[in-house]
């Protein structure tokens, strides 16, 4: 039995710089790879909140219905026993009936979220249907607003799985320029000879009968027609290409940034816009029904104040769920979060 065996020592470098290059390529890969886990991540926290919004709108429209039948009840029998008139019970009624109206919609609408929310999460069509997403809750599960801290650092782009990908793609672009010119330059090859009598390959390095020799041989490139100009020259091209890519994809990364901040601010504006409305409507259903009560303003400022009140709250909670979305941009333009070493999340 025979085996030969031959090397190629890297007098010039080629070898060195092809492995830097693999390496790179993979790092890339991976940067790409963190990148889809966390576009998915964020979908699916996008989800979640989209879900649990609709689940507490849908609450409070139950809500609003149960009380406002309680109240067209009420005005039936004041109408019955003279107090109101029928117009006024019937403008009751029909608040009552205007509020369930939406309850399907609603319905229909979290049923789907639900159903995307699974199929995010894997769940297989069967599953579906016999394991929908359980209860979401109302308002209260919905989490905690987080808050962004003041003067982050730019560096925290460089986590950016794109910015990583195009950063180490540019370094393995630039490590086959190196690979590339190294074939201009001669190959020095080794080669070696193992020879032994029917003995097992694990025992060639042991048994008597082992033989070796070494030869060695200068390879020297003389005419190649312009291939290793050509792919001196595509490498370069290739990396001059990646250089673009990346300052194009840092730019982007920034731009991205900036617009998230951006929606994160007007979404904290709009929020605290809606929360106030709501609180001012709050107040003003209370007077309205203290004046009608005291028999000085009509049914319907009541009928107003409630409808602005209903319509405020469901704002309220579809503006929030807009400060979450808008959180999780930040999060995802900075490739994971803002927390710095050596400091604590805020």
């Amino acid at each position: 039995m025979s085996l030969d065996l031959s090397w190629e020592l890297d007098l010039w470098g080629r070898l060195a710089r092809g492995t830097e290059a693999a390496r790179a390529e993979l790092a890339a890969s991976e940067a790409a790879r963190d990148g889809v886990r966390l576009s998915l991540t964020a979908t699916v926290a996008r989800s979640l909140f989209e879900a649990r919004a609709l689940a507490a709108q849908l609450d409070i429209t139950r809500q609003t219905v149960t009380s406002r039948r309680q109240t067209a009840g009420l005005q039936q029998k004041r109408f019955r026993a003279g107090s109101v008139s029928e117009l006024e019970a019937s403008q009751a009624e029909a608040e009552a009936a205007d509020a369930a109206a939406r309850l399907p919609d609603l319905e229909q609408q979290l049923a789907a979220a639900r159903n995307a929310l699974a199929v995010l999460l894997g769940r297989t069509p069967q599953a579906l249907v016999e394991r929908p997403v359980g209860d979401l809750g109302g308002e209260e599960k919905l989490p905690p607003l987080p808050s962004v801290p003041a003067a982050l650092p730019s560096d925290l782009l460089e986590r950016r799985p794109d910015v990583r990908s195009a950063e180490q793609q540019l370094v393995a672009a630039n490590a086959r320029i190196g690979a590339a010119k190294a074939d201009y330059f001669p190959r020095l090859t080794l080669t070696g000879s193992y020879g032994a009598e029917s003995q097992a390959l694990s025992d060639l390095f042991t048994g008597p009968a082992n033989t070796w020799s070494l030869a060695a041989g200068l390879v020297q490139p003389l005419f190649t027609g312009g291939r290793i100009a050509a792919n001196v020259e595509g490498a370069e091209a290739r990396t001059a290409q990646a250089e673009i890519a990346y300052r194009r994809t840092v730019q982007a990364a920034f731009r991205e940034t900036l617009d998230a901040l951006v929606a994160h601010r007007s979404a904290s504006e709009r929020l605290r816009a809606r929360e106030e409305r709501e609180a001012a409507l709050a107040r003003s259903l209370k007077l309205a029904n203290r004046r009608y009560e005291a028999g000085y303003s009509s049914w319907l400022d009541v009928l107003d104040a409630e409808r602005g009140l209903f319509q405020a709250r469901l704002d309220r909670v579809e503006a929030r769920r807009v400060r979450l979305d808008a959180a999780i941009g930040i999060i995802e333009a900075m490739g994971g979060g803002w927390t710095v070493p050596g400091k604590t999340e805020s």
